[in-house]
């Protein structure tokens, strides 16, 4: 008789949205569909893009549009934006934002 893989379950689990919560009364979804990783990535990868832009781009497809607005109004520091930059990129690669951070810390390191 021929394997049956059931994945019913994991997809559901899988397909639940994660959310960032910026402060006590806001919190917003992470768009992690393939199309908002790949935007994602594009975005990560690209040399001719100006820094600030990277950072809104993601923010944008990562969060939308009115998330992006509301966290430009807190006046952030750039430590408070690499937070929701790194948890958006968590959300994408499905794993833990402390992996995230240790990576980020992992790149700095490195001799130029």
């Amino acid at each position: 008789m021929a394997r049956v893989y059931d994945i019913i379950s994991r997809l559901e689990n899988g397909n639940q949205k994660p959310v960032v919560k910026i402060d006590a009364d806001h919190e917003f979804k992470i768009n992690n569909s393939k199309a908002a990783a790949f935007r994602i990535m594009a975005l990560s990868e690209d040399e001719v893009i100006k820094e600030d832009e990277r950072l809104d781009g993601i923010i944008k497809v990562g969060l939308g549009s009115e998330a992006f607005e509301y966290i430009e109004n807190l006046n952030l520091t750039m430590p408070s934006y690499t937070l929701i930059i790194n948890a958006i990129m968590a959300a994408i690669a499905d794993v833990e934002l402390e992996e995230i951070e240790e990576e980020a810390k992992k790149g700095r390191k490195k001799p130029r």
